[in-house]
């Protein structure tokens, strides 16, 4: 056999060219490769290790995106489109993994939207719809997060129409069960049963979507129902304090038990408020503490967490050992840290002096 050098001194210039344009092709695709792997590690990942693979996923997509234009010229424009289109997708995804780990304190919302809607033109052109509804969707995905909602319903919309034309039952499952819990979150529990029903009457068919899906869609549909029905009893109750307390209770368990946690806490501090209205007592008001405190809990606000569950161990008086043994092998321990931190005597203090601040 001969040696690679003889070999390539001996092909033609244009030859050698388009070797190492191949080599590119596999190389952007290695990269592609990688920086999935990177992302469904971070999937996995424990908590400490989240960001790290997140931040190895986008350089991996990124660099996949720069050799992207070095093949324009050697790929078809389909093939270039689609390539492109992908990497940045698959940016604009890690994008929004990022932000929700780092916060408010590094806002990459204009970029990812940037990124995720030059795919989808790109999409478009040549008519790759598995791509177009992915942007889409991620697309709602962002504004939702933003609170921009006539912006995400209309990506909701548009990713619906681009999964009919596709004939993609379960893409078009997926925006018509978004859309009834977004529906949900803006209280219009009319739409959200119809959007809900729609749903579910496509998961019914075969192999749609799997039975966990399903069931999924199924909760948010009773949900809609039983919210609406609380809604509509809350006009009639006038001044009624008492009923108005349990019906805000009804309708924040309903909210955070399909992850409408911000909804959640909205009603529960309604309740508190109907719940110091009427005079109601210790029992009543720690029922309210301790559903704010996990509310507060499920989104990540540590600091409200501790101010409400403060307030619950104070009116626990006597009985606060139980919860701080809960606090200290919970993954929430590093509070019962910061109670011993902050304070001369720790928790001991909140417990011996439930008035203390």
């Amino acid at each position: 056999m001969l040696p690679y050098s003889l070999i390539k001194t001996n092909l033609p210039d244009g030859l050698m060219e388009l070797r190492g344009y191949l080599l590119q092709v596999e190389e952007q695709r290695a990269l592609t490769t990688i920086g999935r792997t990177y992302l469904i590690k971070a999937e996995v990942s424990q908590d400490a290790e989240i960001s790290n693979n997140l931040t190895r996923a986008e350089e991996a997509f990124q660099e996949s995106l720069d050799l992207c234009g070095s093949l324009k010229e050697v790929l078809t424009d389909h093939d270039y489109c689609e390539m492109k289109a992908r990497s940045l997708l698959n940016i604009g995804c890690v994008m929004m993994r990022l932000m929700d780990r780092r916060g408010e304190g590094e806002d990459l919302t204009e970029k990812c939207i940037e990124y995720i809607t030059q795919a989808v033109r790109l999409s478009h052109k040549y008519h790759l719809m598995e791509d177009v509804y992915r942007g889409e969707s991620l697309l709602a995905g962002i504004y939702l997060r933003n609170g921009m909602y006539p912006e995400a319903l209309k990506q909701w919309d548009d990713a619906y129409k681009t999964a009919q034309k596709s004939r993609n039952k379960s893409d078009q499952f997926e925006a018509l069960a978004a859309k009834a819990k977004l529906y949900i979150e803006l209280g219009d529990y009319s739409k959200a049963l119809r959007y809900g029903r729609n749903a579910y009457k496509l998961s019914s068919g075969p192999r749609t979507v799997n039975s966990e899906d399903r069931e999924v869609v199924k909760t948010t549909l009773s949900a809609s129902w039983r919210m609406k029905n609380a809604t509509e009893q809350l006009k009639q109750v006038g001044q009624n304090e008492e009923k108005k307390m349990k019906l805000f209770e009804k309708l924040g368990d309903e909210a955070a038990n399909i992850g409408l946690y911000k909804n959640a806490i909205k009603f529960y501090l309604s309740m508190l408020e109907s719940a110091k209205a009427c005079g109601k007592q210790k029992d009543d008001l720690i029922r309210v503490y301790v559903s704010l405190s996990q509310t507060y809990k499920d989104i990540r606000d540590h600091d409200n967490y501790e101010v409400y569950l403060r307030k619950e161990l104070r009116l626990r008086k006597g009985k606060t050992l139980p919860i701080f043994i809960f606090l200290w092998i919970s993954p929430y321990n590093f509070l019962a840290y910061r109670f011993f931190s902050n304070l001369r005597n720790g928790f001991v203090r909140i417990c011996r002096d439930p008035t203390s601040n």
